[in-house]
């Protein structure tokens, strides 16, 4: 099991915490949704953003 130790966490940014709220709502929804694909570039598009890109 992979342990973090708690000194070197940092807190998330608004983006950051966007971008897992986006994953968390995809995973729960996925099979519902009619276009999934448009919510796919949805968090590509954060994480392109997140990393600079």
């Amino acid at each position: 099991m992979y342990h973090v130790n708690e000194r070197y966490m940092t807190s998330l940014t608004p983006k950051e915490e966007e971008l897992i709220e986006a994953i968390r709502n995809f995973k729960a929804s996925k099979g519902w949704m009619e276009n999934p694909t448009e919510f796919e570039y949805y968090i590509l598009g954060l994480v392109y953003e997140l990393m600079g890109v």
